[in-house]
């Protein structure tokens, strides 16, 4: 059961014992802290305050703001309640409650009373009244197929409108405006007017690459014997793929150098790839413990947007400019350093 299940029992209990008397809910006390619920009787006022964990924090509030009332009792679970010689060194104004839950009903008992006000006789069962409970909302996920291809648009579109959105990227409205509402509850994006804006384009970025790594898509990464160089791996891989007809898209390094090679170095070779297996298979020379040869690491393909906006450059199909951003930042290490030339060479200019 949780805290307001518990506070109602209690509601109940007390009204049994106190027919005549008024129970207050929520009372602000004067050094502004709430107690859940004030029993009024005979002119005097006795605070409850439920507490489902940490007595002793619950403690220190209470003292805080016992001289408020001329009772206050600490309703607790049984299995927190301290030793007799902890209760004995307590303010007397304070008295302690403890309650069990058993098959859905609530036993309280007075383990300690109140020398402002003694609860004679509160030992009762109570069968509390279930509060339903709303289903916690789903987070929407930013990773999604759809979720993807609305927030590549925005990292290279930092100011549009959800009609644009919906329009260029071939999502539903609906999907539009849930996407958009995710992003503006994680401030990642906001309204001038009618205008999404994205102020931080490297926020949204990283919280792309944050919920999907890239390592979490990596099939296998081998050595490749007998390769002079990335060029080499690169053009066998290019010519397995071609001779299989299976589709393929540089990432990574591999991807950026295309757009960006000029004084950049990279020492492996990265790719998606539709067939993995087969395609390990065919350049599988050698093994992981091997240490001679270049690096291949291949991905598995989680969205095929991947692949269908992929573009020939120089003889090889090669992933985006805003994916590779991505994929660059999602890999860590210098792939951030080379995510943010990539988008200062590519995408920032076509702005």
């Amino acid at each position: 059961m949780i805290h307001i299940q518990i506070n109602e029992a209690l509601q109940k209990a007390l009204a049994e014992r106190y027919p005549n008397a008024r129970l207050e809910k929520e009372v602000e006390t004067a050094t502004g802290v709430t107690a859940d619920i004030v029993l009024i009787l005979l002119g005097k006022r006795v605070a409850f305050e439920v507490k489902m964990s940490n007595f002793y924090d619950a403690l220190g509030r209470t003292v805080l703001w016992a001289k408020a009332f001329e009772g206050v009792y600490l309703v607790i679970p049984v299995h927190i309640l301290p030793s007799k010689e902890t209760l004995t060194l307590m303010p007397p104004e304070i008295g302690v409650i403890t309650f069990q839950v058993r098959d859905r009903s609530v036993e309280f008992k007075v383990a300690r009373q109140s020398s402002g006000h003694q609860l004679e006789g509160l030992s009762t069962q109570i069968q509390p009244e279930i509060t339903p409970q709303l289903p916690k909302p789903v987070r929407t996920s930013l990773v999604s197929p759809k979720a993807l291809r609305v927030a590549r648009y925005l990292i290279s579109h930092r100011q549009t409108t959800q009609v644009e959105i919906a329009r260029e990227t071939r999502v539903s409205t609906g999907m539009v405006n849930k996407v958009v509402s995710a992003l503006v509850d994680r401030e990642l994006v906001s309204y001038r007017g009618k205008d999404l804006v994205v102020f931080d384009v490297w926020r949204l970025v990283n919280e792309i690459a944050w919920s999907r790594p890239l390592k979490s898509l990596k099939k296998k990464g081998i050595y490749v014997i007998h390769a002079k160089s990335t060029e080499d791996v690169e053009a066998r891989l290019v010519q397995v793929c071609n001779e299989t007809k299976t589709r393929y898209a540089f990432t990574a390094f591999s991807g950026a150098s295309r757009y960006i090679g000029y004084g950049m170095r990279y020492d492996s070779v990265q790719a998606y790839v539709e067939e993995p297996t087969l395609i390990l298979e065919r350049l599988g020379q050698g093994s992981q413990k091997t240490s001679e040869g270049i690096t291949l690491e291949i991905f598995s393909i989680d969205n095929w947007d991947i692949i269908e906006e992929a573009k020939p450059i120089g003889g090889s199909v090669v992933c985006s400019a805003v994916q590779l951003v991505l994929d660059l930042v999602s890999y860590g290490g210098v792939g951030r350093d080379w995510a943010v030339k990539l988008y200062e060479a590519t995408v920032a200019k076509k702005e």
